[in-house]
């Protein structure tokens, strides 16, 4: 070990080795952050299609709610695509945690994309009862984030689905909507904006 030691010593390093690796630790930061924020954002769009779908039932606007959803997802996720194939090339080089939240939050993704498909298909499921459906998953996805990555603060968000889910069984009414709105503000967007803000 003493003489690795003492022959790294004795290697030069050349300003553009120092450079590129600048350069690299810069730009996995940037991806870090990006990666903090995309949840906020995405928690930002639910919230507006929560509301506005609400806002479509309550006032008995004549539009069909697919005015609502889909504009707002298709721009998100192009832009999330767009991120996506960016960073992808290098989740390789990530650390086991952050692929690992990577494929539980597709994970996520994906389950709650079929539950709404097969709930809409089968006109058995009403809104609020995806809104319930969707707390479930979100407090799943979250327990399981909070294990992988260490963070005890995910813990309390999936206990705060959980409560979500309950009162939202419970309470089978229009105001399931708003109060689905208001935990994805309260448990998606703000501590993922903490963490975020934290880090500055």
């Amino acid at each position: 070990m003493v003489h690795l030691m003492a022959l790294y010593k004795n290697m030069e390093v050349q300003p553009s080795e120092i450079r590129r690796i600048e350069h690299l630790l810069k730009d996995q930061k940037g991806q870090q952050r990006f990666r903090q924020l995309l949840p906020v954002f995405w928690g930002l769009i639910a919230f507006k299609c929560v509301l506005g779908e609400w806002t479509l039932i309550y006032f008995q606007v004549p539009i069909s709610s697919f005015w609502v959803w889909f504009p707002s997802f298709c721009t998100a996720l192009v832009a999330t695509l767009v991120y996506g194939k960016y960073s992808a090339k290098g989740i390789r080089r990530e650390p086991p945690t952050i692929r690992i939240d990577f494929a539980v939050w597709i994970l996520s993704i994906v389950s709650m994309v079929v539950i709404a498909y097969f709930g809409y298909q089968s006109r058995s499921l009403e809104i609020p009862d995806l809104a319930t459906l969707f707390s479930v998953v979100f407090a799943i996805t979250y327990t399981i984030h909070g294990k992988v990555e260490g963070v005890p603060l995910f813990y309390k968000v999936a206990g705060g689905w959980v409560i979500t889910a309950i009162v939202l069984l419970i309470n089978d009414a229009l105001s399931n909507l708003l109060i689905f709105a208001g935990s994805i503000l309260l448990l998606v967007v703000c501590p993922f904006a903490w963490i975020y803000w934290k880090q500055r």
